[in-house]
Order: structure tokens, then C-alpha cells, then sequence
């Protein structure tokens, strides 16, 4: 009986370093797994882009992911985080916009974007208005590269696209019990719908 009392700490303590090597392989499967998606996205995102014969139209779908990277690095960088894992699916390449932010240097960015960023996030804003600088940003940019184009339904679907996000930024709005003129504030330009209809 008395090996067996002295074996029972090394038997928990393997099973605790069973465990352990069980949730790190799980940890791995899940960030495999993401990258795997992140791969197949970014591949089909090219393949969009050299199939398409107006890449134009390609690029207006890729920019929210541009967007989507910005909004996460200028948040890190107001909290003070270490900059996130960002994706490779957009138009601009994610260490152009880690250098363009770390730096506060927007000039290789976008016009829609640089003028953005240089207008308000400079001086330091809260999430939310980042939230709203960085779309009413994108949803400059696709406007002007949809101009050119002959595709009436991309053009409907992005101003259905801002009708959806500004009907999400209303009950956003209410439920934070926010007045009139705040929800006008980040409200989206663009849509179907007219401003003074939203009121």
C-alpha cells in the first residue's frame, strides 16, 4: 500500500500535465483552424480580383476588411494593447496599416481614410466615434470608386448596406437612451434612405 500512496502525486500530477497539453492542442486547433479560414478567404479574395473584369467593384467588397483592421488597431492603440492579429483580405496591406498607426502617419492611406484619421482619431476619440469615422470613411471610398462603374445592383446593395447599419445604429441609440442629434452624429451617408426620413 505505500507505493501506491507515494505514486498518487505523480499520478495527479500527470494528469494535470495531460490536461494541460489537452488544452493547448485545443488552443492550436482553433488558431489553425482560423488561419485556415483567413487563408481561404484571402485566396477567394484574390481570385475575386484577377477574375473580375472591373476590380473596382471587387476592391469596394474588400474594404471593410481595411476597415475592420483600422478600427482594431486604433483601438489597441487607445487602450494601450499590443497591436491584433489583422487580416490580409483587404486592399492595403496589414503591415502598411500597423506602420501607418503606430506611427500617426496616414499619407500612404486612402484619401477617404487619411482624411478621416487626420480629421478626428488624431487627437484621440472614444471607440464608438472610431467606429463611425473609419465607415463613414469606407462607405466614402466605395461611393467614389462605384462612380465609374456600370453595376447598378453593387450600387444598391452598399445603400442598402448603410440603410442596414444606420437602422442598427438607431436602436443602438435608443437602447443607450442617447438623444436626437447624437444618433444624427453617426449616422451614415449614402443610403436609400434620406436623413430627415430617419428623424
Amino acid at each position: 500500500a505505500v507505493p501506491l500512496l507515494n505514486a498518487q502525486p505523480l499520478v495527479l500530477q500527470e494528469v494535470n500535465r495531460l490536461f494541460l497539453l489537452q488544452m493547448i492542442l485545443r488552443e492550436l486547433q482553433d488558431h489553425l483552424a482560423e488561419q485556415l479560414a483567413a487563408d481561404r478567404v484571402n485566396q477567394a479574395a484574390q481570385d475575386a480580383r484577377a477574375l473580375s473584369p472591373d476590380p473596382a467593384l471587387v476592391d469596394c467588397f474588400l474594404y471593410a476588411y481595411d476597415a475592420a483592421n483600422l478600427k482594431m488597431l486604433l483601438k489597441a492603440r487607445l487602450l494601450g494593447l499590443s497591436a491584433p492579429a489583422l487580416s490580409d483580405c483587404g486592399t492595403i496591406p496589414a503591415d502598411t496599416l500597423r506602420h501607418a498607426v503606430t506611427d500617426h502617419r496616414y499619407s500612404t492611406l486612402p484619401a477617404a481614410f487619411r482624411d478621416r484619421l487626420e480629421q478626428n482619431i488624431v487627437t484621440g476619440i472614444d471607440p464608438m466615434s472610431i467606429d463611425v469615422a473609419i465607415d463613414r470613411a469606407m462607405y466614402q471610398l466605395i461611393s467614389s470608386r462605384l462612380k465609374g462603374t456600370h453595376s447598378p445592383v453593387t450600387l444598391q446593395y452598399f445603400r442598402g448596406h448603410v440603410d442596414l447599419l444606420n437602422a442598427v445604429a438607431l436602436l443602438r441609440v435608443r437602447q443607450m437612451k442617447k438623444d436626437e442629434a447624437f444618433f444624427m452624429s453617426v449616422l451614415l451617408d449614402g443610403g436609400t434612405i434620406r436623413a430627415q426620413s430617419w428623424r
